[in-house]
């Protein structure tokens, strides 16, 4: 069609379309955080909902509302900390999830990561991240799509596509909005997922008080007994088993709790006549040929329980059993108590998780999941200090376990404790050096420590993580970002080119740097520490100093609180002679770190190229005042008072 029409026809065309892209553009991104907005994400969701096959469509997608809240000054900060927030996230997700604003530092995406509960791992492993970033409150409301399609089946009856559509984008929006308002109840960093409709009872709901009631009046005058825990392995709605209450015996009292479930009491039995009773037991249910029971055993006394506790600690065995199989028989014990702790963990309700931990670490001191497990919510609240110790027990009782020293690492950092950080770091990597996230904070402490070589090296090996990831494009490629429950995530990987770069550049080899830091800019085009740096390589390996200022320009525009940004900038008008703006830039450095010595030697430098030799003279005898040893200040003072003479 290129021929048969005119010149101005085919411009016309032109800026028709650059139009309408730019009306789409603006209709579908947020101006404050520069990524997708709440309008988008509505359509997003109601195209999923849309889509012919909504079973598969839905089953494993979740939406995720994402609250961060830093410490801001004035609206101007504000408004600061949700772009650097946004543009955190965005690098962060890569390609894996498109970020939203919805306004306020409310932050959303759509996550097609697998069933809920890999979703939920996923949700603790972006917290984490982004906690690390300085942040004084996280947190993440999950929303399954699938229970939101359940929730509108009945409307595709009656109503249209586009009704049930927006329905479902209202309901799943509200149960979502209602996880994170949950999540903030429950501390500074936390998370929820919207409860779907239940037809049972919580894993862990106590007895009924009834049920209680009849089974107290077996035990309330017994000084020693045990309970037992009954669950049919395959549910189903017929009457409890005659059959089975018949098998109890002379000596055992049985109560029913329903078609599946039932507790068994011994009078004054402990927990290894228990066991051998249950097995007896399962052995003749076994001949009926009815199917099979798993069972859980609690006995009393027990230290730390009261008698109307044993009941529910039978329960806690019989989740800890089904670990096994069917047909298995488990006492209760400290891990029975870690598995109860890791639900409610996984729930969200930290109060009951940590109370389910500490009963457990009375139980067995010495259990190392336990200790790492209470230490992990310790430190997830920033309540460091009872962390550490949780930690540095952990490793005293095995010294070859990674996730210990892992999280006692991590634990150091965030009380500031960098030098035991590093070496807590150092340690775990002789254990198991492939972990990327563990790489990637060694090669961060390297570089803020000047020991550029040592960053290269574990940098390196972090990028070959990634790189070896994205060739297998497996499916779950987020799970490299950390250790956690002995599982293997990958997120945040945008930031190893950073590093990478800086170490580089800290080794002099500019050309290596300038491409990872160009990669690195590519993942986040908001990471103004690339970006200056980049524009810095860009005037010393001369590929252009105007472009070399756009990106010095462009840092100080996204971040000019912090003073490197400055002086890079000045040191590229330096090589451009543009003295005036040089000195204007370097003094904005200067007001933010007034003990900068490498920016004192430049302003010196600028006052000599205006001819203020005064000032140049006041700014080297202040560099000698930080430095006496400073050998090109007093060289260049020198200079001067002999040319003054």
């Amino acid at each position: 069609l290129y021929g048969r029409y005119s010149e101005d026809w085919l411009l016309e065309r032109t800026r028709l379309m650059i139009r309408e892209f730019s009306l789409i553009k603006r209709w579908a991104f947020d101006p404050a955080s520069g990524v997708l907005n709440a309008t988008h994400l509505r359509q997003e969701v109601v195209m999923i909902l849309e889509q012919a096959d909504n079973t598969v469509a839905t089953e494993a997608t979740s939406l995720l509302l994402i609250e961060v809240g830093m410490r801001a000054q004035d609206a101007g900060q504000a408004l600061k900390n949700i772009s650097q927030t946004a543009a955190y996230l965005d690098s962060l997700l890569g390609d894996m999830a498109p970020v939203h604003h919805l306004g306020a530092g409310v932050f959303a995406l759509i996550w097609r990561g697998g069933d809920i509960d890999e979703t939920q791992k996923f949700g603790y492993a972006l917290l984490r991240k982004v906690k690390r970033q300085g942040t004084q409150k996280i947190h993440i409301g999950i929303a399954p799509f699938e229970a939101t399609k359940q929730k509108t089946a009945g409307v595709e009856e009656t109503g249209t596509r586009t009704e049930t559509s927006l329905c479902g984008v209202d309901c799943l929006l509200d149960k979502a909005w209602m996880a994170l308002s949950t999540a903030r109840q429950r501390g500074a960093f936390a998370l929820c997922v919207a409860e779907e409709d239940r037809h049972g009872e919580h894993l862990l709901a106590p007895l009924s008080p009834e049920a209680v009631a009849q089974v107290k009046r077996v035990f309330q005058r017994e000084n020693q007994f045990s309970i037992l825990f009954l669950q049919k392995d395959v549910a189903d709605r017929k009457k409890f088993s005659s059959r089975v209450m018949a098998l109890v015996g002379e000596g055992a009292v049985l109560q029913v709790l329903d078609a599946n479930r039932a507790l068994v009491c011994l009078a004054g039995v402990d927990e290894q006549l228990a066991a051998d009773w249950a097995c007896g037991f399962a052995n003749r249910i076994m001949k009926l040929g009815i199917g099979t029971f798993s069972m859980g055993i609690a006995s009393y006394p027990c230290p730390g329980f009261r008698k109307l506790d044993i009941p529910l600690n039978a329960k806690k065995a019989l989740v800890h059993t089904q670990f096994f199989g069917a047909g298995t028989i488990t006492s209760f014990s400290g891990v029975s108590l870690n598995i109860s702790g890791d639900v409610y963990y996984n729930e969200g309700d930290l109060v009951s998780a940590i109370r389910e931990y500490r009963l457990g670490l009375n139980l067995n001191p010495d259990n190392v999941n336990l200790l790492n497990s209470l230490g992990v919510i310790y430190a997830q609240i920033d309540a460091h200090t009872k962390a550490i110790p949780l930690f540095e027990k952990a490793v005293s009782l095995n010294p070859a376990d990674f996730m210990a020293r892992y999280n006692l690492g991590f634990a150091h950092l965030c009380h500031g404790e960098q030098e035991k950080a590093l070496s807590c770091f150092e340690q775990a990597e002789k254990i198991d050096g492939s972990y990327f996230d563990l790489l990637l904070q060694l090669g961060q402490l390297y570089c803020q420590r000047g020991n550029y070589k040592a960053a290269v090296r574990v940098l390196v090996k972090a990028e070959k993580s990634v790189s070896s990831q994205a060739a297998a494009r497996e499916e779950k490629s987020w799970e490299r970002c950390e250790p956690w429950h002995g599982e293997k995530h990958e997120l945040g990987h945008g930031l190893v080119y950073r590093y990478l770069g800086e170490a580089y550049k800290g080794i002099g080899k500019n050309r290596e740097a300038m491409t990872y830091l160009q990669r690195a800019a590519r993942y986040n085009s908001r990471d103004s520490e690339a970006l200056s740096q980049l524009g810095e390589l860009y005037a010393a390996e001369q590929q252009g100093l105007d472009i070399a200022l756009a990106f010095c320009r462009q840092a100080v525009e996204i971040d000019g609180g912090r003073a490197p940004h400055w002086y890079r900038m000045a040191r590229v008008l330096f090589c451009r002679e543009d003295w005036t703006d040089a000195l204007e830039s370097v003094q904005q450095c200067l007001a933010l770190d007034a003990k900068d010595v490498d920016a004192l030697m430049l302003k010196a430098a600028v006052h000599e190229k205006l001819r203020q030799v005064q000032l140049a003279r006041l700014a080297y005898e202040r560099v000698l005042t930080l430095d006496g040893t400073h050998a090109r200040a007093a060289k260049a003072l020198k200079k001067i008072n002999q040319i003054r003479r």
